[in-house]
């Protein structure tokens, strides 16, 4: 989390709506009705707005209206599949959150104080 905040394009990101962030900060895993995306394909291959991911590929955690990361985790699904499964079930498993032993043992430094 904390060289996202430095860098934030440092690996893909998903983001999610506002409401979802306060699940995912307490550890839970991010399912896919919680993705922010367009109704309507914005441009070819992007997913709906979301962007092309592959199944167990690494990616940051936004909540929208944040510019900051808030998890990082693992894609459940490759974006292809995502569609198919109209954006049902897990979509991330998170491996480290903001508030997390990790972000504790770090110093408990928030994006504002870099």
């Amino acid at each position: 989390i904390f060289a996202l905040w430095r860098v934030p394009h440092l690996m893909k990101s998903i983001r999610v709506h506002a409401p979802v962030s306060r699940f995912v900060i307490k550890g839970a895993d991010v399912m896919l009705p919680g993705f922010v995306h367009q109704r309507v394909e914005t441009e070819p291959g992007s997913c709906f707005g979301i962007g092309r991911f592959a199944k167990g590929e690494k990616v940051a955690v936004l909540a929208n209206g944040n510019p900051f990361p808030i998890a990082v985790g693992d894609m459940t699904l490759n974006s292809d599949d995502i569609y198919c499964a109209g954006f049902t079930g897990k979509g991330i498993v998170v491996q480290h959150y903001y508030g997390d032993s990790l972000w504790e043992a770090g110093g408990k430094t928030v994006p504002n104080e870099f």
